[in-house]
């Protein structure tokens, strides 16, 4: 099965036909820019049959690297091997698996991906003699700066300048020993190890640079010092192939570590070359004119001030409302009566808001209302008391002497099971039999008078795990005892839809990661990529997407709904105030037009008079795109006075 590719235009095929030296492609909403990247890079590798180099491509997301993957893996045939597609995380991650050891990262280490889990590794620092117990910022609050001082340059110097009068060299280095005396990273450390990795090793950043000689990056205005310097690593300017794709004006993530300024000083440093697709195949005119006037009261852009074009996109149906409503009940309430009414196509229908409490909200009352809803929230790891044992276990295989993961796993065995398992009888045994806590745990349990599913549950611990270590048997054999209605029922019914709903979302997480080498790979390597990939579920058919603007970015709907068009909302309380207001400002009516230019049918804009009690006026937004007159007024709603 090959994709239909459709014809480029004549700026896209210029991009798709550079060649040698740097470039950069400035690309706006729904211009065609994952087609230029996996067009380039196919014609890279099909004009170069015989030569050995492999082509990177550097995403931001891994639903990104998937679509990027499929399509160049559909049309390149077996010279797919010759592409390397990834998130950046995940070519940290293979960067450390390979190197690490030269910086003491092993590379069997565990993923942290909660943040919770930095929280509790915190929380243990504040009781030592380390220099998070001298200061008296929040537990919270240290977690966010240590983030910030995790993705800067990385050098002593620049954590100072980030934080001064704050310790910040300090900070990461208790960090990142605690997390190295038990083989941890999370996210934040995995960019800055990898940085390490790179600048004190020469020659793994040289072998980088020989593997892939030519490297792709797409939504580089995300970026964070971290990740910029990592990409000077590997294709160092001023004559690196590094072809980027970026838009100055949906840069929304300053507050993650991304700048306008960064991108600015990368087309310096390597002189870049420049292309400009202002087309967009997703947004109508009507929709795009309220988008440019929008975005051009921004006075700090890069971009050489064309405005977006509608191309190919039918103006039928198009449709611009504004409401305006007595409180945020009333304007979530409407909505989800709006979307009953109009019968619109529910999977193609999403609810903006700036804030999480907002979307939150409107999809209460949407679910409320009977309309199927998702809520878009960040993956917390699994819940369930069997799915949970089975991460455990694999854990504890993965680390066969960490008690902590022990822990976990008589912790999760009791929830499945009712099954009591005494760590430190499971220690003394794997003392007794070679050290190995995961042996220690099976005998232990097995002293234990077990139900017919604590026994099936520990036959397969013993027979894939300990005995042929062969964890994706162990995996996909537990998930079939779960199912098996031979077993005595130890859960309820709702134990058990919220089990097979969890093994629903491993077993889609486990397709995006079963490609042969992944398959033929060690658990700690599975693992890894688990937790790499194991972010927010993706909607189910039929759903309207809740979500914040930050979370929508990249996609696309027929319908949207932007509800919280007020001030102190959108833009932010805290944008408004401050020092550098002008910035922030400028940081949320980028936001506002990322939220716009999802729109291919119609755009709902919308406020209340007051949020939670507190009178909001109408954002200064509606009217820099032309809108805040006539502001309508839907029948049965009356815009009282709090």
């Amino acid at each position: 099965m090959t994709d239909t590719v459709p014809q480029p235009n004549a700026n896209q095929q210029a991009a798709i036909r550079w060649d040698e030296g740097p470039a950069l492609l400035l690309a706006g909403p729904g211009a065609g820019k994952t087609l230029v990247l996996t067009e380039r890079v196919i014609r890279l590798i099909r004009e170069s049959p015989d030569d050995s180099f492999n082509v990177l491509g550097l995403t931001f997301t891994n639903r990104a690297a998937e679509e990027m993957r499929r399509r160049v893996g559909n049309r390149l045939g077996r010279d797919r091997a010759r592409v390397e597609i990834s998130t950046f995380h995940g070519f940290c991650a293979d960067q450390l698996r390979q190197h690490g050891a030269h910086v003491g990262i092993r590379p069997d280490f565990r993923l942290l991906t909660q943040p919770s889990d930095r929280i509790a590794i915190l929380k243990d620092l504040e009781r030592g003699s380390t220099a998070f117990a001298e200061s008296s910022l929040p537990v919270e609050r240290k977690a966010e700066v240590l983030s910030r001082l995790l993705l800067s340059e990385g050098s002593r110097a620049a954590m100072a300048a980030l934080l001064p009068g704050l310790p910040g060299a300090r900070w990461v280095d208790d960090y990142v020993e605690a997390l190295g005396r038990e083989n941890l990273l999370d996210f934040d450390s995995l960019l800055y190890w990898c940085l390490r990795l790179l600048r004190t090793v020469p020659a793994v950043a040289r072998l980088a640079r020989i593997t892939y000689p030519y490297v792709c990056v797409d939504e580089y205005q995300d970026t964070n010092a971290a990740q910029d310097r990592i990409l000077r690593q590997i294709c160092p300017p001023p004559d690196g192939n590094l072809f980027t794709v970026a838009d100055d004006d949906q840069i929304i993530y300053e507050w993650n570590g991304a700048s306008p300024e960064r991108l600015r000083a990368l087309r310096a440093d390597y002189g870049m070359s420049l292309f400009d697709l202002p087309d967009s195949y997703r947004c109508p005119d009507r929709i795009l004119r309220h988008a440019n006037r929008l975005i051009g009261h921004n006075r700090n852009r890069m971009c050489s001030g064309k405005p977006l074009l509608a191309v190919g996109v039918s103006p039928r149906g198009t449709l611009i409302r504004r409401h305006t409503f007595a409180s945020e009940r009333e304007e979530v309430e409407w909505v989800a009566r709006d979307i009953k009414q109009r019968g619109v196509g529910t999977s193609d229908c999403a609810v903006m808001a700036r804030t999480t409490k907002l979307a939150e909200l409107a999809f209460n009352v949407l679910q409320t209302n009977g309309i199927a809803a998702c809520h878009v929230q960040r993956w917390q790891g699994f819940d369930s008391p069997g799915v949970r044992f089975i991460t455990a276990a694999l854990r504890l295989a993965a680390a066969p002497t960490h008690t902590d993961q022990l822990r976990q796993l008589c912790r999760s065995f009791f929830e499945a099971t009712r099954v009591h398992v005494s760590v430190d009888s499971a220690a003394g045994l794997a003392e007794m039999n070679g050290g190995a806590l995961l042996v220690g745990f099976t005998r232990a349990a097995g002293h234990q008078g077990a139900g017919s599913r604590a026994r099936v549950l520990l036959e397969l611990v013993a027979k894939q795990l300990v005995g042929r270590g062969d964890y994706r048997e162990f995996i996909q054999r537990s998930f079939e005892s779960y199912r098996s209605t031979t077993l005595t029922p130890v859960w309820s019914d709702e134990v058990l839809r919220a089990t097979q709903d969890e093994i629903d979302r491993w077993l889609d997480v486990d397709s995006r990661i079963s490609d042969d080498a992944v398959s033929a790979g060690p658990l700690s390597q599975y693992l890894q990529d688990f937790e790499l990939r194991a972010g927010a579920p993706e909607p189910q058919p039929g759903q309207v997407q809740c979500l914040t603007i930050f979370q929508a970015k990249g996609k696309g709907f027929a319908h949207v709904y932007l509800v919280g068009l007020a001030e102190d909302i959108l833009p932010s309380f805290y944008a408004k105030g401050g020092g550098d207001e002008d910035r922030r400002i400028e940081e949320e009516r980028r936001i506002c037009f990322v939220a716009i230019t999802r729109a291919s049918r119609t755009l709902t804009l919308s406020y209340a008079r007051s949020y939670w009690r507190w009178r909001k006026a109408p954002s200064r937004f509606l009217g820099e795109m032309g809108l805040s007159s006539d502001i309508e007024h839907p029948a049965g709603i009356r815009g009282n006075r709090t």
